[in-house]
Order: C-alpha cells, then sequence, then structure tokens
C-alpha cells in the first residue's frame, strides 16, 4: 500500500488516546458537561428522569414530600431548606420551624 512517503508525506505514530479536558470552568459548561445531582440522593439526574421543583433538578422517584412521602408536582409542594413537602397538610406541620 502506498502510504505517500513518494510525495514526502510522513505518518505520524498516534500517541494514547485521552479524554479532552473542559477549559471553560463556568457553572454553565458544567451542567452541560456534566449532569445535576438530586438532592434527595446525591445521585445524578440525568433528563429522561429529571423533575424541577424549588430550583434543583430532582429524580421522579426522589420529588416526593420529605414528612408523609406523598408524590409531588411542582405546583403542590414548599420548600424549606432544601427539603419538600406537601402544600396542604404536611406544610402546615412542618410550618411552626418557617
Amino acid at each position: 500500500m502506498d502510504r505517500g512517503e513518494g510525495l514526502g508525506i510522513k505518518l505520524e505514530e498516534q500517541g494514547a488516546h485521552r479524554p479532552t479536558t473542559n477549559p471553560n470552568p463556568s457553572k454553565f459548561a458544567q451542567k452541560v458537561g456534566g449532569s445535576e445531582v438530586c438532592p434527595r440522593c446525591s445521585k445524578a439526574v440525568y433528563a429522561a428522569e429529571k423533575v424541577v421543583g424549588a430550583g434543583q433538578a430532582w429524580h421522579k422517584s426522589c420529588f416526593r414530600c420529605a414528612k408523609c412521602g406523598k408524590g409531588l408536582e411542582s405546583t403542590t409542594l414548599a420548600d424549606k431548606d432544601g427539603e419538600i413537602y406537601c402544600k396542604g397538610g404536611c406544610r402546615k406541620t412542618v410550618r411552626a420551624f418557617w
């Protein structure tokens, strides 16, 4: 096989593969390059399982009231100190701490 040596072309040896590093350490670049962390279980949250509430990304399975465990929606929650609660009953009982 002709490798172009007659034309003065030199082949370079391939070095070991190294992953590229992100030269931009901004918060936006970190979110795009990686994934967000669920405040309940501290594991990565990917788009397919992401629910946003109280300004944070949660797993669908973690998006539950901290007191009673009821599944929540962004419109049915109240948040306090990084935790989420039912807007109705549980919020009222936890309200004494607010």
